[in-house]
């Protein structure tokens, strides 16, 4: 009996063993992220004076979509057009518009750049209530 015992001690390890090695390669593979708008790499040239409002926007977008992962690099607005314009990067965020000969040169080459609004200069004063008007 214990040689029974012992040979079926082994075939259980040895099952187990075999059935958790093609599985954990599994897993490994369902751990890569697919590249989505939610999830993956991003690079994202965006100038230094921006740096508090993209760190706040990374943080949050990051904590909603924990697969996403936004790789800011903070450089001057020209270096961020000629990385975009050489296709080395995919998302910039500068403080105008493009120019004329920049949407040109990616006309050229069949690619018509989207630009969105995300803010504008502005100036309030926020004062307390009891503070009398002169």
């Amino acid at each position: 009996m214990p040689e029974f015992s012992s040979k079926l001690l082994i075939f259980l390890i040895a099952l187990t063993i075999a059935g958790c090695s093609p599985q954990d390669q599994e897993n490994k593979e369902s751990e890569q992220v697919v590249e989505t708008p939610v999830s993956g790499v991003l690079p994202l040239y965006t100038d230094p004076a921006f740096y508090p409002f993209i760190k706040s926007e990374i943080t949050t977008f990051e904590a909603l979509y924990p697969k996403a992962n936004i790789e800011p690099v903070y450089a001057a607005e020209g270096l961020a057009v000629n990385n975009f314009i050489e296709k080395k990067v995919s998302t910039i965020i500068i403080g105008r518009n493009y120019k004329e000969e920049e949407l040109k040169v990616l006309g050229d080459e069949g690619f018509a750049p989207t630009s969105n609004i995300i803010a504008r200069d502005a100036l309030a004063f926020i004062v307390n209530q009891n503070f009398k008007d002169s």
